[in-house]
């Protein structure tokens, strides 16, 4: 099974982005993605894969590791619990 991001990642992004005064052009500087779509993915337009997450979350602009480590976690108690079944 492929992993995914959090569906929250994209109001995470908007509101960590805000509060820290980060555009998306000195995002984009960092991750080497374009604006657009880091506009999309803060829009919620677009999902991100976990490394395009990884990679904002490597150039400090957000902690959203959190949202991938929910959903990680979410996923080994699902598992753990269908073992043991």
């Amino acid at each position: 099974m492929v992993p995914h991001v959090d569906r929250r990642f994209a109001e995470r992004m908007r509101g960590l982005l805000t509060r820290r005064g980060i555009s998306y052009r000195a995002l984009a500087a960092q991750t080497h993605y374009g604006k657009s779509y880091l506009h999309d993915l803060a829009a919620g337009k677009k999902m991100p894969t976990l490394e395009t997450a990884g990679r904002i979350d490597d150039a400090r602009a957000a902690d959203l590791g959190a949202c991938r480590r929910k959903r990680s976690s979410g996923r080994a108690r699902r598992r753990t619990a269908t073992a043991s079944s």
